[in-house]
């Protein structure tokens, strides 16, 4: 009797995974396997979407979205949106156990995690002042355009302003003693010496 050959939802083709970071290939699901989550709470923007497209076509696929066992996308819809526009066949995916509300809890957790999170605006800036001075590095791949990285260098600068007006000046105490000549001066300044106080000639 023969056995039926199960199908197997991984693929090994390396021909249409290209665009996935090798140690992900094992993790490769058919794109038309995969379901956009309807009840998905975040939206994506066609900007959204380009910066992402961006992104993926810079790099490829560096980490795996995640699916649960009806094969539903619940981290990562942007991706998926973002790989069919730019015609790809494969996603690398991680199908997990959750489900029911436990399911839609980590959906919603993905999202809203990012969300709480600030920049460091200071090394946002200098990273990006870096990028940008790469002629052969397209800095639209990290999702800011050249008016937010203008901004951004410009908080920075402001955040460093701010800084130095805010450090605190130590009190310092100072008697300014006029000499008759500089014979007087020089007794004056090694007797003040011997005493411990910290001197300097000055002649005005």
């Amino acid at each position: 009797m023969a056995v039926k050959k199960r199908k197997s939802q991984m693929v090994n083709n390396t021909d249409h995974l290209q665009h996935i970071e090798p140690t992900l290939r094992p993790l490769a699901v058919p794109i038309n396997q995969i379901h956009n989550d309807q009840d998905n709470v975040r939206k994506h923007p066609d900007q959204n979407l380009d910066s992402i497209r961006r992104s993926l076509e810079a790099f490829g696929q560096q980490k795996p979205i995640v699916i649960d066992k009806h094969h539903t996308c619940l981290a990562g819809n942007g991706t998926l949106l973002a790989a069919r526009a730019l015609g790809w066949t494969h996603l690398a995916a991680v199908t997990t156990g959750l489900s029911g509300s436990s399911a839609r809890a980590y959906a919603i957790a993905d999202n809203r995690t990012t969300d709480t999170s600030d920049w460091d605006m200071d090394k946002l800036a200098q990273q990006l002042a870096v990028l940008q001075n790469e002629m052969d590095f397209d800095h639209f791949t990290t999702g800011f355009d050249d008016s937010q990285i203008e901004d951004a260098i410009d908080k920075a600068m402001q955040i460093e302003d701010a800084s130095m007006r805010d450090v605190a000046i130590a009190d310092s105490y100072q008697v300014l003693v006029a000499c008759a000549d500089e014979v007087q001066q020089r007794q004056l300044f090694e007797r003040l010496e011997k005493e411990g106080f910290q001197c300097r000639v000055l002649t005005l």
